[in-house]
């Protein structure tokens, strides 16, 4: 399942996070099992990332892993990221995030 947001957010909340780059128009990957902490740190990196002058997308990239739709994916986010959009995106697998993304967060399973 590949899901697409667009996320505008909130500049006072964004401005928090100091040690964060103010528009990075990167790739993200937060890797870890679904559930509140992957959600949480997805909208709270989306949150961060929002309210500069391009837009955030946050995606997730969940199925099997190892298949030619999992890669197609990474590779169309890494392209828009590339393009000049901040990406962030969650998966429950780290297969083929790795080689498109360029910061990967890795979450503890428990």
């Amino acid at each position: 399942m590949i899901e697409l947001v667009h996320t505008r957010a909130n500049r006072s909340f964004r401005e928090g996070w100091t040690a964060i780059p103010k528009d990075p128009k990167e790739l993200f990957a937060v890797i870890g099992p679904h559930g509140v902490a992957r959600t949480s740190l997805l909208q709270a990196l989306a949150h961060a990332f929002g309210g500069g002058p391009g837009t955030v997308i946050t995606a997730v990239v969940d199925g099997p892993p190892d298949t030619p739709a999992r890669d197609l994916a990474w590779a169309e986010l890494r392209r828009t990221a590339d393009s000049g959009t901040t990406v962030v995106a969650a998966s429950d697998s780290a297969d083929g995030a790795g080689r498109y993304a360029h910061r990967v967060v890795l979450l503890p399973l428990f």
